[in-house]
């Protein structure tokens, strides 16, 4: 599970480290990324797996105009019984203006698309398919959810798609399901749901 926009300790959310407690409602394992001060505390984004993630990394993205800092989270995935993979959260800039995410999609490309290991890139990209940050992403990342593309956004009524799992390599995944879960409570995006099976 990909999370973003999660607090650690802040003062907005009760001083309350939301990834510890999220760790502990689910019984999966927790990993924190911190992409800024925030509040007293930390403002981020959240990786929970049932199985260990190794090397556990935040990156930040480039951020010119000096706007809300962004980040990736990647982590490396050891499943019994199939090759490692990596596992990478992420959240690009929400500026009306593309040029942060423009910057950013580049460099997404640079750290997870440019060497063999097999990644899961999952996140908030603020960018609708049509958007040429998505369309350079597509060009080295199979999107999970193309055979049955649907909006993430705004949760109540969604009407646009923002929110992706991206694969690579292109031919290295099997999709068994895509869907996005009637929630319209817990979160201003509706969560995506995917179900993978390696074909490597």
């Amino acid at each position: 599970v990909a999370l973003q926009e999660v607090d650690q300790n802040a003062k907005r959310t009760q001083v309350v480290d939301q990834t510890t407690e999220l760790g502990k409602l689910t019984a999966l394992r927790a990993y924190y990324g911190k992409a800024m001060d925030f509040q007293g505390g930390a403002y981020g984004q959240t990786l929970l797996s049932r199985w260990p993630l190794e090397n556990v990394t935040v990156h930040q993205l480039p951020n010119p105009a000096k706007r809300e800092p962004r980040i990736a989270v990647s982590a490396l995935v050891r499943p019994p019984g199939v090759k490692p993979f990596r596992f990478v959260g992420t959240h690009l800039d929400a500026n009306r203006e593309d040029d942060l995410r423009w910057l950013q999609g580049q460099q997404l490309v640079v750290l997870f698309a440019k060497d063999d290991v097999p990644t899961v890139l999952i996140g908030d990209f603020n960018s609708v398919p049509e958007s040429r940050t998505m369309k350079l992403l597509f060009e080295h990342f199979a999107d999970a959810s193309s055979a049955a593309p649907t909006p993430t956004i705004p949760a109540p009524k969604p009407t646009r798609r923002i929110d992706y799992v991206l694969l690579r390599p292109t031919s290295g995944w099997n999709v068994r399901a895509t869907a996005v879960l009637p929630e319209a409570v817990a979160s201003d995006h509706r969560p995506l749901l995917v179900t993978l099976a390696p074909s490597l």
